[in-house]
């Protein structure tokens, strides 16, 4: 049981610094890429989930060709280093704990309470920002739902024929 729980704050600890690895990107995009401009700010952001989503879909397919082959071939430490890799959490729990947060920063500054933090001149967080990020969770569901189930036809066809 305490090894139980010890592993799942491990993965939260991880999943977190993985959001903000995400939150410091997205800063990046809105301040940098899109020069604070909320519209391409929200189409970058866009972009950012889509590929990170499928991102994990290929690693995941990768993943499995390399085990085949390691396991054909007796790779063992090709194996072992390509599972240490994929150990933890995975990207989207990452991001969805990202969205968790901005979700609740959004309804906080909508509820009238400005949120804004700058840092030498840099927007960490406003008003622009979170209204540029807030829609990415919808992204993100609908993208993985999509290639969630792109992946179950393709798997029901190939055992069909």
């Amino acid at each position: 049981m305490k090894k139980i729980i010890k592993k799942r704050i491990s993965y939260t600890f991880s999943a977190a610094i993985l959001a903000g690895c995400f939150y410091l990107f997205t800063i990046f995009i809105f301040n940098d890429v899109a020069g604070g401009n909320v519209l391409h700010a929200t189409f970058w952001n866009t972009g950012a989930v889509i590929f990170f989503v499928l991102l994990e879909k290929a690693e995941k397919f990768l993943f499995a060709k390399l085990r085949k082959k390691a396991e054909e071939h007796k790779l063992n430490l090709a194996l072992r280093l390509a599972k240490r890799y994929f150990k933890g959490p995975s990207v989207k729990s990452a991001l969805y704990l990202f969205y968790i947060v901005v979700l609740i920063c959004t309804a906080i500054l909508y509820a009238g309470y400005p949120i804004e933090i700058i840092f030498d001149d840099t927007i960490l967080a406003s008003r622009d920002y979170f209204g540029s990020v807030r829609y990415g969770l919808l992204v993100l569901i609908a993208t993985d739902k999509f290639t969630a189930q792109l992946f179950k036809d393709i798997k029901e066809d190939e055992t069909n024929r």
